[in-house]
């Protein structure tokens, strides 16, 4: 309410508007994350767009607008599955990345954000160039984001889960060993009282067990369901987090006839019932 009264108190000609619908745009985002409702979602995307008409070539923080309008753009194509979305997202992304030259500060986000959208965009289409982009930009990303950042880890991750669907196109199998170490150094940067050690645990038995897939080495699967089990009990992450973390265990420990079934399905209950 408050940002809505203060962008009424900055019509159209009013120098900061483009503050105030910023604001509120990222307000009705957060309200979009806690509640789900797409009307949310859209009001912000449109914000966003105000924003950006107002900060226009040359304008200081016309890269932050792209940034976000792209970011929320995402979000509804995560809801929607439509493809034009994603073309946007990338789109506006890659306007971003032009703003913020070497040496900038939010240089390496860019890149990132980039990355992941050509990443996804292979998702989708299966094109192998956009896989080759993706890791192109991913690793451009890393390369600037020094171990101890905050985002250090979900960069590694997002890089490691590339290379293993890079691996499946080639079929080398450094590419496979690449991605392990990247999900190796994601679980060290990222200590266990952090709510992503869970995603990190996960996508390092994931990797792991591609790799007992490909050599067949007992080992391998062995650790992976240890991973596996470990990424359920970590006490900072979500419920959500950690009942996606259950499914999948209990998923592939199915498909494997793995004796931990009897301890993973149990678990993926509990974690529904949270």
């Amino acid at each position: 309410m408050c940002h809505r009264q203060a962008l009424a108190l900055r019509p159209p000609d009013h120098p900061d508007r483009h503050m105030s619908l910023n604001n509120l745009a990222t307000a009705v985002s957060v309200r979009f994350e806690q509640l789900g409702m797409m009307e949310d979602l859209e009001e912000a995307v449109e914000c966003h767009h105000q924003a950006l008409t107002l900060r226009p070539p040359g304008h200081p923080d016309r890269s932050m607008s792209l940034n976000n309008l792209a970011t929320d753009i995402n979000a509804r194509f995560e809801q929607s599955g439509r493809i034009k979305d994603l073309e946007d997202v990338i789109r506006y992304h890659g306007q971003a990345l032009t703003l913020r030259p070497p040496g900038h500060l939010h240089r390496s986000g860019s890149l990132y954000n980039l990355g992941n959208a050509i990443y996804a965009r292979f998702g989708q289409l299966e094109r192998v160039e956009d896989l080759e982009e993706a890791i192109a930009y991913l690793h451009q990303a890393l390369a600037l984001c020094p171990p101890g950042h905050p985002a250090c880890p979900t960069y590694l991750n997002t890089l490691g889960i590339a290379m293993v669907a890079h691996f499946e196109q080639s079929e080398k199998l450094e590419d496979l060993e690449e991605a392990i170490t990247y999900h190796h150094q994601a679980c060290a940067f990222c200590p266990s009282d952090n709510a992503d050690h869970t995603q990190s645990l996960n996508c390092l038995a994931m990797a792991m067990a591609t790799r007992f897939e490909k050599l067949n080495r007992v080992e391998d699967l062995e650790h992976a369901f240890y991973l596996f089990e470990l990424s359920t009990n970590q006490t900072w992450t979500s419920a959500k987090a950690l009942f996606r973390a259950a499914l999948r265990w209990a998923q592939y420990a199915q498909y494997q006839q793995h004796p931990s079934v009897v301890q993973a399905n149990p678990k993926a209950l509990t974690l529904l019932d949270h």
